[in-house]
């Protein structure tokens, strides 16, 4: 088969592929079940006719690269992807997470405009090209929601680039903690506080927040010995006051956290 040309002309890198169980239809215990894009693919799907494969990638597997088409269109259903560039001097940028409920890839055709990795183990149910188009052409709902996500990433990308651009390094370390809680698992307790899973590694903590990994020692240093933040396990912090450490980034206070993880509208 051949492979799908960039716009030099050259062939692009062949997509790594993933472990695939067999063909598989939307499951009704999903968590996703009642999230868009989910609640548009499924009454679409209903027949069956847009099979769906759950492919699985290991962490800092890169999906596919900026400037290649994707050869992966679906919905992330666990774990999370970096959307990244790296230059030539050896550094990144990265702009953003895709986060269980995105959908992943570009529409049909059309190049990367960013590589794309695992940030963690991730599992996305992946639709062929065809079925995607076929649902363009015929479900105005579907186009309507690609939409309101890219709009909705839009806006996460802004206030990433605010953080960068209006805080310094140790507010940027803050904002991340702020924004994690808004983005990943978290745990309410009774008392107020809430327990953030942050299932990243220091190196994407840093490159988000555009700072070194010894700023964020020190920041969460800080942080701890006047009582806000607290490591209690791997990958797992207490934050004593949400609404206090969103106050020293400058942020809005977050949402009130009402379960234990949270998913995208």
């Amino acid at each position: 088969m051949a492979l799908p040309l960039r716009e030099t002309g050259r062939p692009a890198r062949k997509i790594p592929r993933a472990k695939e169980p067999s063909t598989l239809n939307f499951c009704e215990k999903c968590p996703l079940r009642v999230y868009q894009p989910s609640r548009t693919l499924r009454p679409a799907n209903s027949s069956g006719a847009f099979p769906v494969k759950l492919r699985r990638y290991k962490r800092d597997t890169t999906i596919f690269e900026a400037g290649e088409m994707p050869g992966v269109l679906g919905v992330l259903k666990s774990g999370y992807l970096r959307k990244e560039r790296n230059y030539g001097n050896g550094r990144r940028t990265i702009f953003g997470l895709s986060r269980p409920g995105e959908i992943i890839g570009t529409v049909p055709g059309r190049l990367s405009e960013v590589s794309v990795e695992a940030a963690t183990d991730v599992e996305i149910c992946c639709f062929e090209e065809d079925a995607v188009l076929q649902l363009m052409k015929g479900n105005k709902r579907f186009r309507f929601d690609l939409l309101l996500q890219a709009a909705i990433l839009r806006n996460l990308q802004f206030e990433l680039i605010w953080q960068r651009g209006a805080l310094n390094s140790r507010e940027r370390v803050i904002a991340f903690l702020v924004m994690m809680a808004r983005f990943m698992p978290t745990e309410p307790l009774p008392d107020g506080s809430v327990i953030v899973s942050i299932d990243l590694s220091r190196r994407d903590w840093a490159d988000m927040s555009n700072t070194a990994t010894e700023t964020i020692s020190r920041t969460m240093t800080t942080l701890s010995t006047i009582g806000l933040v607290e490591s209690v396990a791997r990958h797992r912090y207490r934050i004593s006051d949400l609404h206090r450490l969103a106050n020293m980034a400058g942020m809005n206070a977050p949402f009130e956290l009402t379960a234990k993880t949270h998913f995208p509208s």
